[in-house]
């Protein structure tokens, strides 16, 4: 899947994706200061996961907790409300 996401805390933004081999995983591309300081882009090669990131820089937690929580909203879909004209009321798909 090539489909890219942002994701921003305190004026970092992390580009990410769901993993090529496994979309059950969070490949990490790019992490940009997008607040005007003077921190330089990281740029991060291909395949390297939410671990590895973490591992590398520690200091950016909040971004990469706020990464995995996107990340599992978009991988879960929302239940959907559907309503039938037979009395049967609301029910959760």
């Amino acid at each position: 899947m090539d489909e890219e996401h942002h994701t921003e805390v305190d004026g970092v933004e992390a580009t990410w994706r769901p993993a090529h081999l496994d979309d059950r995983k969070i490949e990490i591309m790019k992490v940009h200061n997008i607040s005007g300081g003077t921190e330089q882009d990281v740029m991060f090669a291909p395949g390297t996961d939410l671990v590895a990131a973490r591992e590398r820089f520690p200091a950016l937690g909040p971004l990469w907790d706020k990464v995995r929580a996107e990340f599992w909203v978009w991988l879960s879909p929302a239940p959907h409300v559907s309503v039938s004209n037979r009395g049967e009321g609301r029910r959760w798909d």
